[in-house]
């Protein structure tokens, strides 16, 4: 939406800076791919309302399921930055792998290139 792009912009501004001083390479860029990530889950995600029901919103996933859910996206840096001994991800969404799926399409997080370093930063 046009309405909001001022907005978007200075959301990119923002985590541009606070990538910057965390260190990233290229501050800009992953900022622009982490607002469109963002953007991507957004579309997919489920409405606050189904938010609030407990059967659709607690399901613990081993990572083996999450990996064979959403081949491809970023589970094993995600994870381990904060949970290296995590056997299961607790609160995991039914269906998070739809929505990884349809966010990040299949190998993209670890294509050449890919800017996962700022979306793990961030």
């Amino acid at each position: 939406m046009r309405v909001y792009a001022a907005l978007r912009a200075e959301y990119v501004a923002h985590i541009a800076r606070l990538l910057s001083l965390a260190g990233e390479p290229t501050p800009p860029r992953e900022a622009q791919s982490i607002l469109e990530l963002e953007t991507r889950i957004a579309k997919v995600a489920l409405a606050a309302a189904k938010r609030r029901e407990r059967d659709l919103t607690y399901n613990p996933r081993t990572r083996p399921e999450l990996e064979q859910m959403a081949p491809g996206f970023f589970w094993e840096t995600l994870l381990d930055r904060g949970r290296r001994r995590a056997a299961a991800v607790r609160g995991a969404r039914a269906g998070c792998g739809a929505v990884a799926r349809a966010a990040v399409p299949a190998g993209a997080a670890r294509a050449p290139g890919a800017p996962t370093s700022g979306i793990t930063t961030w």
